[in-house]
């Protein structure tokens, strides 16, 4: 099979190509030169392979391999070795689940267009700015108007991989005004920048925030994206109630005014009245260090889901069909600890759910014992008024 390279293109078997080409498999490759794919289907993989060997005249790995080191001479070695490691692979995983990097084009086309930006700033000695000129596409002049005196002679002072952090967070963020979250930026601590870095539209009141009352916790992911999660839906909570965004609460205490705020929202569209069959069974269960009761209406179901970020608040029409219980169980402080869910059969309840939060699964003993005292409580108050039925 014949190739044939030029400055700006390949030639393979006739078929001209003049940008970068990712191909992950041989067949793949002999589809986009032009076989017959009924050659391969349906037919078993030695014999495809066989088929294959025969169309490229050599085994199909070896010219896979070989195309794929023409493309990269040709349309990626010109390029300087540490530009295309740090902004055009990107990994992903394959049909085996094995993560593998690979050129991403798209990224390819971003380089291609900033090239003679980034090779001006390489021979500047401006390597520390070729993050926020590969994001941007605008040359330091641009950017120095744009971003502020300060902002820029802090952009100037960081390293590379700072300035990374800081302007794929830029670039992931919407909207055309950026100037007040770069200005944050600059001031976040590069742990808590890697955090978001690939995240979409953080903005700078969190990060303010994050810096100041989440010191230690900077390199905690996890931890990091809950009280993001919890500050944004707080704020958009606020805003429906016409209240201003409290920027001064620990992390504890912003849960809980994010809760307040939840309960609010939720009693403007539930209603509190009571479910009228409840009434006939124990509402409240007592242990050593636990407490449960039974909620009684579409609104108390909704503050438990909410409060405990499950689906449970949804559950309020199979609980006035007299097909369901939702009981709240709460620890020695009075906070919710898990939610079960009992459904209701003509012989009694029956255990069908009983998760914490975030439906973590419920598996400390005591909680566990305590949820079979209320299904058996329960299930003898049935009993006794299917007996005077």
């Amino acid at each position: 099979m014949k190739v044939v390279c030029g400055e700006n293109s390949i030639t393979i078997n006739g078929k001209t190509f003049t940008s970068f080409r990712n191909f992950y498999n041989a067949v793949e490759l002999a589809k986009e030169l032009g076989i017959d794919e009924t050659k391969f289907t349906g037919c078993s993989a030695k014999i495809r392979n066989k088929r294959l060997s025969e169309f490229f005249e050599c085994t199909p790995t070896k010219f896979l391999k070989l195309v794929q080191q023409l493309f990269y001479k040709v349309f990626i070695a010109k390029y300087p070795e540490r530009l295309v490691k740090d902004y055009l692979y990107h990994g992903s995983f394959n049909i085996k689940g094995k993560y593998n990097f690979h050129i991403d084009k798209h990224r390819l086309e971003h380089l291609e267009e900033t090239w003679p930006l980034l090779k001006q700033a390489l021979e500047d000695n401006q390597d520390n700015l070729i993050p926020v000129i590969f994001y941007t596409k605008k040359p330091p002049k641009i950017l120095k108007d744009e971003f502020g005196k300060g902002s820029w002679k802090a952009l100037c002072k960081n390293t590379k991989t700072r300035n990374r952090y800081i302007a794929e967070i830029l670039y992931n963020t919407l909207g055309p005004e950026k100037g007040e979250l770069l200005k944050a930026l600059v001031q976040t601590p590069s742990s808590l920048l890697k955090v978001f870095k690939s995240s979409y539209n953080v903005d700078g009141d969190f990060l303010k925030y994050a810096t100041k009352y989440l010191k230690g916790s900077w390199g905690d992911r996890k931890k990091i994206i809950r009280v993001w999660h919890t500050f944004r839906d707080t704020r958009r909570l606020s805003t429906q109630l016409c209240l201003r965004m409290p920027l001064n609460l620990l992390p504890h205490n912003l849960q809980k005014h994010h809760d307040l705020l939840s309960e609010r929202i939720l009693a403007r569209k539930f209603s509190p009245d009571i479910f009228n069959w409840i009434s006939s069974y124990p509402l409240y269960f007592k242990d050593s260090d636990l407490s449960a009761n039974v909620l009684k209406s579409p609104q108390e179901i909704a503050f438990e889901g909410a409060a405990m970020h499950h689906c449970v608040g949804s559950y309020a029409e199979v609980v006035y069909n007299k097909k369901y219980l939702v009981i709240s169980i709460k620890d020695s402080s009075g906070e919710c600890y898990s939610t079960l869910g009992l459904s209701v059969h003509a012989d009694g309840f029956k255990k069908d759910q009983h998760y914490k939060r975030f439906n973590s699964p419920v598996n400390e003993e005591p909680v566990i014992n305590f949820a079979n005292y209320i299904i058996r409580e329960l299930n003898k108050a049935h009993s006794l008024l299917k007996d005077k039925s």
